[in-house]
């Protein structure tokens, strides 16, 4: 993704609701670990760039995330699916 080469071909957002109980801390401490790897590789532009993309990696799922159960969490992360 960060290359831009477009040859991610993954399913981040449904695999991440097939996870129950996802919240805001989880991501939050993704994020800083993160962050943290990406400090300690030396090229400052490309950390920039890189902690940019996770947080809109991050930001997008959170906004994605249903739970594949529907129900939601105490953080009110997410909404129950439409229909159910």
């Amino acid at each position: 993704m960060l290359r831009g080469t477009r040859r991610f071909s993954g399913a981040p957002v449904q695999r991440h609701n097939a996870l129950p109980g996802l919240d805001a801390a989880m991501f939050e401490r993704w994020l800083a670990l993160f962050a943290e790897t990406t400090a300690g590789l030396g090229n400052q532009a490309m950390q920039r760039l890189a902690d940019e993309m996770a947080q809109r990696v991050a930001a997008n799922l959170q906004a994605r995330y249903r739970p594949e159960d529907g129900a939601a969490d105490a953080s009110g992360l997410h909404r129950s699916r439409p229909g159910r």
